[in-house]
């Protein structure tokens, strides 16, 4: 049972840490964006976890938390892998730029659907499965940030491809 707590802080991390950690490569992809990317990309995602949290009570009574925890992952992971495609095939696109940015506001009501989910469930069990949701969470963004690093050291800082390999790998 830890371990299940474990793996939810892991996974309910990944998404943020990924679009963080990939903040440059949207920057170089969208040097005339109307918005800066490096404040713009968080704050969407940020706006709409904060949004959707006024609304986890409603959300829990019409969603089972297999619903809301396994189907956020699912729906994180088809819209995340949207980002450096939408990047890639339409790059300095005002439209490929508002398209990520909505993209990722409705990432911020999943993230939070997950994350708030677990959070809730593991207040049922004793304080240690809390914690090692906790500890799972700060793992995610050590692994993001390994990742990064190793991609970085292996990936010539030059080549795009690496660069774009490196984002979907995230």
């Amino acid at each position: 049972t830890s371990s299940y707590f474990f793996l939810q802080g892991v996974g309910s991390q990944l998404s943020q840490q990924a679009v963080f950690s990939t903040l440059s490569f949207f920057g170089k992809k969208y040097p005339h964006a109307p918005l800066p990317v490096n404040s713009t990309f968080p704050a969407a995602n940020s706006l709409s976890s904060t949004f959707i949290t006024f609304f986890m009570v409603l959300v829990s009574k019409k969603f089972s938390l297999n619903a809301r925890v396994a189907g956020s992952y699912y729906l994180l992971i088809l819209f995340l892998s949207c980002l450096p495609f939408f990047a890639n095939f339409m790059p300095d696109s005002d439209f490929s730029f508002w398209l990520c940015i909505f993209v990722l506001f409705m990432t911020g009501f999943f993230f939070t659907t997950a994350n708030g989910s677990v959070a809730g469930l593991g207040g049922m069990f004793p304080a240690e499965y809390r914690s090692k949701n906790a500890v799972g969470s700060g793992c995610a963004g050590i692994l993001t940030n390994v990742v990064k690093a190793i991609i970085l050291w292996v990936v010539p800082s030059n080549s795009t491809q690496g660069e774009t390999v490196g984002v979907y790998i995230y």
